[in-house]
């Protein structure tokens, strides 16, 4: 901003009088920019009677008094970008203030290279960064891919296990329940038995 603001402030001399010109080439109210750029109203119409009223070079004369500093141009801040830009608006020049500080924005692009440098680099980093957060998400990737492998592995490995328990634990469950009813015939003929005795008693 700084750079900017000295362009638009830095006095402005005779010899770019062909771009100004260039520049205001539109501009049919030519005396009243030069009013407001602090050119006295007499200088101009002297300017009007030298050039027979042709607008094309009664504009040049005015830009080239601006530029010399005439009248009470150094009280309205002197010949300065800022200061045509501020009174074209002033005469409803809006096209052309617009036109010339697009200049000047181009014109601080070419003239600060050193910022252009530092804006590259900024660019170039930003590249980096972003290849660099491409890298890591990579890894994290085959990181990730790698353990739900494992993950998988091993909760393969579980589910033999528990299956191999279950196949066991089945298996003693058919032992244990073959003994209880081992046990309990057993135990139906001992009642029997009993109960055979006991009758015998009875009859003798």
């Amino acid at each position: 901003e700084q750079c900017h603001d000295s362009i638009q402030t830095m006095s402005l001399g005779s010899e770019i009088l062909a771009d100004v010109c260039e520049l205001l080439s539109t501009c049919v109210n030519w005396m009243g920019l030069g009013i407001q750029l602090g050119l006295d109203y007499s200088r101009l119409r002297e300017i009007e009677i030298e050039r027979h009223l042709n607008v094309s070079s009664c504009r040049i004369d005015m830009i080239a008094a601006w530029l010399r500093k005439e009248d009470k141009v150094m009280k309205k801040g002197g010949p300065t970008w800022k200061q045509l830009i501020e009174a074209l608006i002033v005469i409803k020049e809006i096209h052309l203030s617009e036109k010339i500080f697009e200049k000047l924005m181009k014109q601080r692009k070419v003239s600060n290279p050193v910022r252009s440098e530092k804006k590259k680099r900024r660019r170039d980093l930003s590249t980096d960064e972003k290849r660099s957060v491409k890298k890591r998400k990579k890894e994290m990737k085959k990181r990730r891919k790698s353990s739900d492998t494992d993950s998988d592995n091993e909760e393969s490995g579980e589910t033999h296990r528990y299956k191999k328990r279950k196949i066991i634990h089945k298996e003693s469950g058919n032992d244990s329940s073959d003994n209880d009813d081992e046990k309990e015939e057993m135990t139906s003929k001992v009642k029997r038995k009993i109960i055979e005795s006991s009758f015998d008693s009875h009859e003798s």
